[in-house]
């Protein structure tokens, strides 16, 4: 799921399209970011249907290019994409990385020990 938000930064969209990718992704910011509940497997289903490859409407001119993600879209993709790539925290609330040694195996440097 994350490697298709990302893809999303390389659509080209009219300013229609992008709002129908916000509106998605607002959805699927409400459903925690997961696509693995009823209301996530929504939100990325709009968010594929808000894509580019769907059919144009008559009268949509098939020449326009349509224009790259707008900024607050790129930084929410972002955000979604950090929160399902980040480990989340164990049971003692860290993330793993807090509780390992120092990769030397000796006391870090400043502690007392």
């Amino acid at each position: 799921m994350a490697a298709v938000l990302s893809g999303t930064l390389g659509w080209r969209l009219s300013p229609e399209g992008w709002e129908a990718v916000g509106r998605a992704l607002d959805e699927l910011a409400a459903a925690g970011g997961s696509p693995d509940t009823p209301a996530g497997q929504r939100a990325f289903a709009a968010l594929l249907a808000a894509g580019p490859g769907r059919v144009l409407r008559a009268g949509a001119g098939a020449a326009a290019p349509g224009l790259p993600a707008p900024p607050r879209i790129r930084e929410r993709v972002n955000h979604l994409v950090h929160q399902l790539t980040t480990p989340a925290p164990d049971s003692t609330g860290t993330s793993g990385a807090e509780a390992r040694p120092a990769a030397s195996g000796r006391p870090e440097e400043g502690r007392d020990g």
